[in-house]
Formats: C-alpha cells, structure tokens, sequence
C-alpha cells in the first residue's frame, strides 16, 4: 500500500508539474502574442510563417510602389491642369 501511494503521489506531482508548465507557456503566449520564441520552435508550420512574412514583405513593397505613383501621377495631374490654364 505504501509504495501504491508513493507511486500515485509521485504521478500526481509530474502532472501538476506538467500542467504548470503549460500555463506558463500559455501565458507567454498571450503576453507575447507569439506561439513560439524562435522559428525552430515552430516544427513544420515554420514554412507557412516564413512564407506568409515574405508574401506580406512583398505587398508592404507593392503599397509603397503604389504610393509613389500616386504622387507622381498627382503631380503630373496638376501640371496638366496649370498647362491648360495657361493655355
């Protein structure tokens, strides 16, 4: 009966061990708004998280493209206009 109880004590201790290092790896998560400190950490979704940034780095450079013509096309709209006021 002893060891039986020594046992079960010593199992019941590794859960709550078990269970306490998920909460704290929760609620790093939630006070970090990461899943994981690394890439490494990710396992197989580190390819889906690499590829969403570059997809997102490359529509961050298409905005920036899109701005700049934007103003230039503002500027030439506007010396088209003086243009013709002249004229």
């Amino acid at each position: 009966m002893t060891v039986n109880s020594v046992t079960q004590s010593t199992m019941n201790i590794e859960r709550m061990l078990s269970i306490r290092a998920e909460i704290d790896n929760l609620g790093r998560q939630l006070g970090t708004g990461l899943r994981e400190d690394n890439y490494a950490d990710l396992g197989p979704q580190r390819t889906t998280s690499l590829a969403i940034r570059a997809d997102r780095t490359t529509i961050a450079g298409y905005q920036a493209a899109i701005q700049s013509a934007i103003v230039s096309v503002n500027i030439m709209n506007e010396t088209v206009e003086r243009l013709d006021d002249l004229l």
